[in-house]
């Protein structure tokens, strides 16, 4: 299950005391809820990965973005490059979502602990 996969790399990550943060707080819509653009590229590079042998660090993520559209640009970051990076989303476009706080879920990735706690944004204070 690939939730599980990237539940368990950023559990992995926040542990490392190489990474320059201690939590990370990933929020996401359940299941069914929506629509992105993106969806269909990135199952293009789902179709990437069940062709390599194994997709084993970012660099053969790297190899199967790159090979599932030759027209999108797959840009490297180091984690610094990723902290900074401009935030360029259209506000009007954000304005006009249809996704209601019930609707989101959010997890916490801690430093701290090897728990991993999951709830909806409706019960979050």
């Amino acid at each position: 299950n690939k939730n599980y996969l990237l539940f368990q790399a950023l559990l992995s990550a926040v542990q490392n005391s190489d990474v320059p943060f201690q939590t990370v707080t990933l929020r996401y819509c359940m299941a069914g809820q929506s629509f992105m653009a993106a969806d269909s590229y990135h199952s293009r590079i789902e179709s990437q990965f069940r062709q390599m042998p194994a997709v084993l660090n970012f660099r053969d993520f790297a190899t199967c973005s790159r090979a599932a559209d030759q027209h999108c640009v797959t840009k490297l970051l180091t984690p610094q490059q990723f902290l900074a990076f401009p935030d360029e989303q259209s506000q009007s476009r954000i304005s006009k979502s249809t996704v209601t706080i019930s609707q989101i879920c959010s997890a916490r990735f801690s430093q701290r602990s090897y728990v991993i706690n999951v709830i909806p944004m409706s019960e979050v204070s």
